[in-house]
């Protein structure tokens, strides 16, 4: 199934929730994310894009630690490569090393 008629709408960036385990897990390729951090868990976050149909369009893994904000694992869905969605999730990790005194900002070279 194609949805290239989203390529302009704003898919919201959040937090994970404990009920997107299974998602997460899936984008991911794992059986169990019970390692990952799931929302806030110290300098690491677990960043969701829910798709517009149910289930989630992408997930990344970003530590904060200043001086660098290293984006750890940035995962998009088949359904939705192409879509600027690692763009995305790039601008927000930016924002957010801002805030957090990072300077740097360490993207992995290509997504799962």
């Amino acid at each position: 199934m194609q949805y290239r008629h989203f390529m302009s709408l704003d898919f919201p960036i959040r937090l994970a929730a404990p009920d997107d385990a299974p998602e997460v897990a899936r984008l991911l390729h794992v059986d169990d994310i019970g390692g990952l951090p799931l929302a806030v868990l110290g300098k690491h976050y677990l960043l969701v894009i829910d798709a517009p149909y149910g289930g989630l369009a992408a997930a990344a893994v970003v530590r904060l630690e200043a001086p660098r904000a290293d984006i750890r694992v940035l995962a998009v869905a088949k359904a939705y490569e192409g879509h600027g969605l690692e763009e995305r999730i790039v601008g927000v990790v930016e924002e957010m090393s801002g805030a957090f005194g990072c300077t740097r900002v360490n993207v992995p070279a290509r997504a799962a």
